[in-house]
């Protein structure tokens, strides 16, 4: 029954990806970006960007089958330099998002909806490994198909589900009754290739790390601890530089940098192919760490701080009018992983000297904890979507509690208490689902 039920959460949320997905017709928020440069992917042109190179390549990939270079050649975001008013260089863009025209927008929304989908299971299977509880794994799978932000995300081209996927993967094989450290470190390194906030899924096996009390188990997570994060950083590493290699012409890369940089040296004509290959791949490294710590100014109207994302129901604009599409969680899933995460934060503060009898609720509380307070340490703007990694955690939190409360009710109530929360949930979906699909 157990895979019944998942497979229709599957096929339900299939339907919630795919429907209207090709609408609207023009780009939505950073979907100039990242259409933009599969673009320059595709057709072996250089582009500026902060992000790793894995998941604007994956949008690329489809526009490989396209031989006509005009509809896979496109720009809908030009990054240039100005001045602002008192005279000083700064990094400036102007968006062309008023229509994608022959571009094959929804291929790329496509390959951003099967992550979304895949999403579902993948939740189910981490929570299964971490509680050892399929009907967490089940609920916490239910609340992810009718997480509103979450379907947002993976209905559009942009990247953060891509890396949550990957992540989450990564941390399905590290917890499997047999670790697998190192396949799970290949797919970390794709989630780092994908955005540098994946990182924070170490946060997860350190907690476990970090709770355990048998030295010799103890001893054995460390040395899967070093094998997961090696591989990860190679796997990372020979992605990133292959991509750039081969998809993107050295030479025209540094022109490109240079234009933008004045502290880059000017002394390509002197260098080595290799030497260029190491001056580009430093420059990428340096903007990229730039970028994620204090690139963003804290002067955006939708920015959030990490301490907010677990008291606030916070909303972001993706787009402004035809139609108005706005980032949002679910209200009530919301609710509930707050109260879960502060409820089971009480219970393990209460039960801290008997941490083995409730090493599961320490285990996802840390693991939630451990992959958002990263956050706190960098200056630069946050957005709720940074909350992701974190937030699933708080689901499988939210799934817990549920389950601990319907599990103290009478046999004859539980489904009735089921079926009014499960209600209530979709209930809550569809009152926000126009902000999904263009209102």
């Amino acid at each position: 029954m157990t895979k019944f039920f998942l497979c229709i959460l599957v096929l339900v949320s299939a339907f919630l990806h795919f429907y209207k997905i090709a609408e609207p017709t023009r780009p939505v928020f950073d979907e100039t970006y990242y259409a933009t440069f599969a673009s320059d992917y595709a057709n072996f042109e250089p582009h500026y960007d902060g992000h790793p190179p894995v998941g604007k390549f994956i949008y690329a990939l489809p526009l490989f089958f396209h031989k006509d270079k005009k509809i896979t050649d496109a720009e809908f975001i030009k990054i240039f330099i100005n001045t602002d008013a008192n005279g000083e260089k700064i990094l400036d863009k102007e968006r062309n998002n008023e229509s994608f025209g022959n571009f094959p927008y929804v291929t790329l929304r496509y390959v951003s909806a099967i992550f979304g989908i895949a999403l579902i299971a993948l939740v189910f299977f981490l929570a299964r490994n971490l509680t050892g509880s399929e009907t967490v794994g089940l609920v916490a799978a239910f609340l992810t198909t009718f997480e509103n932000a979450l379907l947002l995300e993976s209905r559009l081209i942009l990247l953060n589900v891509m890396g949550l996927a990957f992540g989450i993967i990564a941390l399905i094989l590290f917890f499997s009754k047999k670790p697998k450290p190192i396949i799970g470190g290949i797919f970390l390194g794709l989630s780092i290739g994908v955005k540098w906030i994946a990182i924070v899924y170490l946060g997860p096996i350190i907690a476990a790390f970090l709770l355990n009390r048998d030295k010799d188990e103890r001893r054995i997570i460390f040395k899967n601890i070093i094998k997961f994060s090696v591989v990860a950083i190679i796997a990372y590493l020979i992605l990133h530089i292959a991509i750039n290699t081969i998809f993107s012409p050295v030479k025209e890369r540094l022109m490109l940098y240079e234009s933008f940089m004045e502290w880059l040296p000017r002394n390509d004509i002197i260098l080595s192919n290799w030497e260029l290959h190491l001056k580009a791949f430093l420059t990428e490294m340096s903007t990229s760490l730039n970028g994620y710590t204090v690139g963003v100014p804290w002067n955006d109207t939708f920015s959030t701080h990490w301490y907010e994302w677990p008291t606030k129901w916070t909303t972001t604009f993706y787009s402004y009018h035809n139609p108005l599409i706005i980032l949002t969680a679910n209200p009530l899933v919301w609710l509930i992983t707050t109260m879960a995460i502060f409820g089971i934060l009480m219970k393990c503060l209460n039960y801290r000297k008997n941490i083995k009898k409730y090493k599961t609720h320490f285990l996802v509380l840390g693991s939630y904890a451990l992959t958002m307070l990263p956050l706190a340490l960098v200056s630069r703007a946050t957005y709720f979507y940074h909350y992701f990694p974190a937030y699933i955690f708080g689901i499988i939190l939210a799934a817990m509690l549920l389950k601990d409360f319907l599990e103290k009710q009478m046999m004859n109530k539980q489904k009735i208490y089921g079926f009014i929360v499960g209600s209530a949930i979709i209930a809550s979906f569809l009152m926000i689902a126009p902000y999904v699909y263009g209102s």
